[in-house]
């Protein structure tokens, strides 16, 4: 009785690794939304120095957020109901960004591992591995009015442990693009 469990148990463990359900987090869905994605394009910061800022692979959840009710333009208020939907889960960036430079990419996994033995040392060590970076932006994921003309998202960027700035930022589509706006009313960000 004793070897018919075993096997059982042998047989269950297996067949968990081979399908990947181990009690692992799952893999975060893959965000691909065309229209964010020219958000993102029309925020990116430009090159400093000829370095670029190396973008997140994973939308982040913002430290910062309005309530809808507090914004008195309809397609904003829609945009940010939609942003707040949005934006509970890390989602993988997998689309496409349309910019005059390149973009690189960092691993989230991986950049976290730079940061495990403190701040200041993650990075000296960011910068040993990514030579030609000026930093790092992350962004949530886009919310936008039904019509899509309006959009708010948060951005972080980050070059050194007291050098960031995070916000959120809104805009308007237009003939030639994503233009970001000034709102008209208080919104919220950070600065170090």
């Amino acid at each position: 009785m004793k070897r018919h469990w075993f096997w059982f148990i042998l047989v269950f463990v297996a067949a968990a690794l081979a399908s990947g359900q181990t009690g692992s987090r799952q893999t975060p869905p893959r965000y691909t939304d065309v229209d964010a994605f020219a958000v993102y394009s029309a925020l990116m910061p430009s090159p400093v120095g000829g370095k670029s800022v190396l973008v997140v692979n994973t939308t982040i959840k913002p430290t910062c957020s309005l309530s809808h009710a507090d914004i008195p333009d309809a397609d904003f208020r829609e945009a940010v109901q939609d942003f707040l939907r949005e934006s509970n889960e890390a989602q993988i960036l997998a689309g496409e960004f349309r910019t005059s430079s390149r973009v690189d990419i960092v691993d989230r996994k991986e950049l976290d591992s730079y940061f495990r033995r403190g701040v200041d040392k993650g990075w000296k060590k960011f910068y040993r591995v990514h030579p030609n970076a000026s930093g790092t932006v992350a962004f949530s994921a886009v919310g936008f009015n039904d019509k899509r003309t309006a959009a708010v998202v948060y951005s972080e960027v980050v070059s050194c442990s007291e050098c960031g700035v995070g916000a959120l930022h809104f805009l308007k589509k237009e003939n030639d693009g994503w233009t970001e706006i000034k709102p008209g009313f208080a919104t919220c960000g950070w600065i170090s």
